[in-house]
């Protein structure tokens, strides 16, 4: 209780033993009752008005605590969230760096490697067997994937770190030349559809549809094909699809092929299972997202949206 409302309460029976002598000295006992009447209701308003001002008090007080708890809880929270982002920044990059090491490292001994192998036929070839001959060959091809595995690792390790001026980019143009350079033609054609202009990396718009590109032509299982590129505005981003007429991926499989060195069983095919891994890690890096749709038949159709508006996602410091 405030010190008004006690000194309120000691006034009103005060007024009230106050009324009631005056009134009993005067010997009118109706009065008297009315006065002690009215002099309760009195007292019994201002207790319950001092009740009301300590129980206000208390849930104001209770509610600042409990605001305080929930301010003190949000800021360990969020110390917490921005430890674990930046242990989680520092062991992706430590990541990026021993791959980029690694890969880069491992070039030498495997150069070595493939000219032992070619110094091998060069001098010996006529004195080897046909066993030993197809045992050369596949001693080559196996250097020759490595060769592209680790050359896909650099490139993954790579995207993002390496800064790159924006421009604008015709994407059509740019189809049309990647297209003649990963060997589309008269067996496997190339359509493109659409009139986007895109504000972004050059280099990096290209190496992701010469990966997209490349995968519709090398692991299509007929001997001819039809890839369609398509490209339309979509809000405050551009949704470009990328889409072949070859066997397709499995529904279940839609997210494991963008992971590092997948390779479905089905396909033969010369490549690292590097791929689509670098083409969602390089669209990501650029703002955007990759992803297949509508899998489970024939056909793969790969989805990407790039923002309008160019806003690099920083990954790590350039190397």
């Amino acid at each position: 209780m405030t010190w008004q409302a006690r000194w309120s309460w000691w006034g009103a029976l005060g007024l009230g033993v106050l009324l009631a002598a005056l009134t009993w000295a005067d010997g009118d006992r109706p009065a008297l009752l009315a006065a002690l009447s009215l002099h309760v209701l009195l007292v019994a308003g201002l207790a319950a008005q001092a009740a009301a001002a300590r129980e206000h008090a208390r849930t104001s007080a209770a509610r600042e605590a409990a605001e305080q708890a929930r301010a003190a809880t949000v800021a360990e929270l969020e110390e917490r969230i921005a430890e674990r982002n930046a242990a989680l920044d520092q062991r992706t990059s430590d990541l990026s760096h021993f791959v980029y090491a690694a890969s880069h490292d491992l070039n030498s001994p495997l150069r070595s490697i493939a000219n032992l192998v070619g110094w091998l036929e060069e001098d010996h070839g006529d004195e080897l067997s046909a066993e030993a001959m197809k045992l050369v060959a596949e001693l080559r091809a196996r250097v020759g994937r490595m060769d592209r595995l680790l050359a896909a690792l650099l490139g993954h390790s790579r995207i993002g770190r390496v800064e790159i001026p924006v421009e604008p980019v015709d994407l059509g143009e740019l189809v049309r030349q990647v297209g003649t350079e990963v060997g589309y033609g008269e067996a496997f054609t190339l359509d493109y559809a659409g009139d986007a202009v895109l504000q972004t990396q050059r280099p990096a718009l290209e190496m992701v549809m010469t990966n997209l590109l490349q995968n519709a032509r090398v692991h299509h299982d007929h001997p001819s094909g039809v890839t369609r590129v398509e490209a339309a505005a979509d809000g405050d981003s551009w949704r470009i699809r990328v889409a072949d007429d070859g066997p397709g991926i499995p529904a279940e499989s839609t997210e494991s092929v963008f992971q590092m060195f997948t390779r479905l069983g089905r396909s033969a095919a010369p490549g690292s299972g590097m791929g689509l891994a670098l083409v969602r890690r390089q669209v990501e890096v650029l703002g955007g997202s990759a992803e297949v749709v509508g899998a489970g038949g024939r056909g793969t159709t790969v989805e990407i949206r790039l923002p309008k508006t160019f806003s690099l996602c920083p990954v790590a410091p350039p190397l």
